[in-house]
């Protein structure tokens, strides 16, 4: 899955978004979220090669939630986290505190 998402990545075209939807996602444990979420984010945020992003959409489980902001935080990154059907996204991870005043 790693791959297939990192190819995605990289086809991208300059700019992009990379939405990880993971409204169905029941569980997903940290390893998980440090092995496909971290992966995904850090090559989204490589600007060595272009600008791209990552964000992800929440899935049901509240872990879900929780492992990807400890493995983010782990690896001092972050991304943007969108819930369906809250008006309002937040940040996964380690963010300024004044890039997240702004942003609120």
């Amino acid at each position: 899955m790693v791959e297939r998402l990192l190819d995605e990545i990289f086809q991208l075209p300059w700019r992009s978004l990379l939405v990880l939807e993971c409204a169905k996602t029941m569980f997903a444990d940290f390893s998980w979220a440090d092995g496909v979420v971290v992966v995904d984010v850090e090559a989204a945020q490589d600007n060595n090669i272009t600008e791209r992003f990552a964000a992800t959409v929440n899935g049901s489980a509240p872990r879900w939630v929780e492992s990807v902001d400890v493995a983010l935080n782990r690896r001092g990154l972050a991304c943007v986290q969108a819930d369906r059907g809250a008006d309002l996204a937040d940040f996964s991870g380690v963010v300024n505190p004044v890039l997240r005043e702004t942003f609120s």
